[in-house]
């Protein structure tokens, strides 16, 4: 008969070291480095996220980065795009409710004429009418195309709810009733006020060492100064009204004409990255629903064939975090599926978790970090976190040391702390004329969603 071989012992992973530098202009650099590939990555990321959008002009710190690739320095869109084929290189734009970031992908061998490049759309962006235009339609045809898929519909109106009148309730992704006013002039200005060097933080990891690549940073960067009186970040805390007080749990219907399927999504306040129990809640949401063998699908899947999948995880941000629980199932079976659901989390509250679970999730948590040190990409997120968070260079391997200590009384308490199966926000994006009074009868009166979780 066949046995399942014996787990080896559990090894701590050797973490990256974390260097440190500040260029002539106070921007801070970091650095994680790794020889075996001639592979780098690197990142300018800046306190230009949608909390500073102007409160008449949302939207505009997203199309900001989304055009920051379109052209910039003495390159147009096509000879900008040419300058990075002739490299082999990749340059990606982003912006969050935080920061906005530039990310370039290379060769080692490449790195000067990449510096260069990456100072250009950082500092000098063109935004060229023609290309504003063009850009602000795709994103209006893909924040339409979002706004027909359930799985993004579930996403906003569960964001939206938790986070009511918070700067992380509102869709990342512009609406295109947000995007129409926008113009040259507005990303300009925009730019002018927020993409500063008192702003910026560098991120670097890979095939390089700091001896090289300082002088480099210093030539790109380092005369970059501020134009105009300093502005402060704008605190996403001051965006939230008054909080609403409901004695119901919230239900949260959002219409998908014609699906077969609802999905899923059921959440709730969580604390902020920076907070203590976060490698407890880490831990939590691995025995919850992290893994092909969770709580959540050993349930709703393997017993109960409601679903192919559900996944349970901690959305920590600056000041507060989430907790999102996503699942679809079939329409007939979504009043159980959410039964299913609260119980399971209902369990977390009332039993502590086993020393197989417990010993599975930390296993799981301890070789995850310690994979995402084995490559660029997974350092470059090791380093934007430490800059994002403002977290120490040894938080890596404190978070491991925590998750290693942690028994499953802590875990209980903490989940008595921060799981309450009667405040969680329950969302259902599918057919709801035909589910909608089953769902009341069970979980209390229903509020209909827009496509912007409204």
């Amino acid at each position: 008969m066949d046995t399942r071989p014996a787990l080896g012992k559990l090894r701590r992973p050797k973490l990256p070291r974390v260097e440190q530098a500040t260029l002539k202009n106070g921007i801070p650099v970091y650095l994680l480095r790794k020889h075996d590939l001639p592979l780098l990555q690197l990142r300018v990321q800046l306190r230009a996220g949608l909390a500073e959008d102007p409160p008449r002009r949302p939207g505009t710190a997203y199309l900001t980065a989304a055009l920051l690739d379109e052209g910039a320095g003495r390159r147009g869109t096509l000879a900008l795009a040419a300058a990075l084929d002739e490299l082999g290189a990749r340059l990606q734009t982003g912006c969050s409710y935080g920061n906005s970031r530039v990310t370039l992908r290379l060769l080692s061998r490449h790195l000067r004429r990449g510096v260069s490049l990456l100072a250009d759309v950082v500092r000098r962006p063109r935004f060229a009418p023609k290309d504003v235009r063009r850009v602000r339609g795709q994103l209006a045809a893909w924040s339409r195309q979002r706004r027909a898929d359930g799985l993004a519909l579930a996403d906003i109106a569960l964001s939206a709810s938790v986070h009511q009148g918070y700067v992380y309730g509102r869709p990342r992704l512009p609406t295109p009733a947000e995007l129409r006013p926008l113009r040259r002039a507005d990303l300009q200005r925009f730019h002018r006020r927020y993409y500063r060097a008192e702003r910026a933080t560098i991120l670097v990891t890979g095939d390089v060492r700091m001896r090289r690549l300082l002088p480099l940073l210093e030539r790109a960067f380092g005369r970059w100064t501020p134009r105009g009186p300093r502005v402060e970040a704008r605190r996403p805390a001051v965006l939230r009204p008054a909080p609403v007080k409901t004695k119901r749990r919230p239900l949260v219907l959002v219409p998908v004409p014609g699906a077969t399927q609802s999905v899923l999504r059921v959440g709730e306040l969580a604390p902020g990255r920076r907070s203590s129990d976060v490698p407890a809640l880490r831990l939590l949401a691995l025995v919850l629903g992290g893994s092909f063998t969770s709580r959540l699908n050993q349930n709703l899947r393997e017993k109960h064939g409601f679903t192919y999948g559900a996944r349970a995880g901690f959305v920590l941000r600056q000041r507060r975090g989430l907790l999102r629980i996503s699942t679809s199932v079939a329409a007939t079976q979504t009043r159980r599926s959410l039964e299913q659901i609260l119980a399971e989390v209902e369990r977390l509250r009332r039993e502590p978790v086993s020393a197989a679970e417990l010993a599975k999730a930390q296993r799981l948590l301890v070789e995850e970090r310690g994979a995402r040190s084995q490559t660029v990409g997974g350092l470059m997120s090791i380093a934007d976190n430490l800059a994002r968070f403002s977290l120490s260079p040894a938080s890596e391997s404190r978070l491991i040391d925590a998750v290693l200590r942690l028994d499953a009384k802590t875990l209980r308490a903490t989940a008595l702390r921060y799981l309450h199966p009667k405040r969680l926000t329950l969302v259902v994006a599918g057919a709801i004329k035909r589910l909608r009074k089953e769902l009341e009868r069970r979980f209390g009166p229903a509020y209909v969603s827009g496509p912007d979780g409204l």
